[in-house]
């Protein structure tokens, strides 16, 4: 089975609540977490990253298993959320769950040039997009 992670998303999650991080809030551990949770459970696991966040925050020290997962977005100033679209991109590409707390309310209209995404997306959202918290 796969799975996909929006890394930025679970990295400032984690940042946020679990560090009580209020500036800077990424933290590459809750990625790490996500990772290992999913990958002692056998799925293969697709780590969506923009190239903004792995210049601005490194990769030196995470496992090898998490780095070898990374899908690497380019960062685009003219693209906001374009990691969000490449999380519906690779989700829909492995037909498996995509784990990110965005609510994605506005994605449906935001998916209209891309009419096979969106009809995807509206059909499978609520079955396949995972919330997540830090116990």
């Amino acid at each position: 089975s796969n799975v996909v992670l929006n890394c930025a998303n679970i990295g400032c999650a984690y940042g946020e609540n679990v560090l009580r991080r209020t500036r800077d809030k990424f933290a590459w551990e809750g990625v790490e977490d996500a990772f290992r949770y999913y990958a002692e459970r056998g799925a293969t696991v697709h780590a969506v990253v923009s190239e903004r966040l792995l210049n601005r925050h490194g990769s030196k020290g995470l496992s090898q298993g998490l780095r070898r997962s990374f899908v690497v977005v380019p960062s685009r100033d003219d693209m906001v959320d374009n990691d969000d679209l490449s999380t519906l991109q690779e989700a829909e590409k492995w037909q498996c769950q995509f784990v990110d707390n965005d609510n994605y309310r506005d994605w449906p209209a935001r998916l209209g040039e891309r009419p096979r995404l969106r009809l995807w997306f509206v059909h499978f959202r609520d079955i396949l997009h995972v919330a997540f918290y830090f116990d």
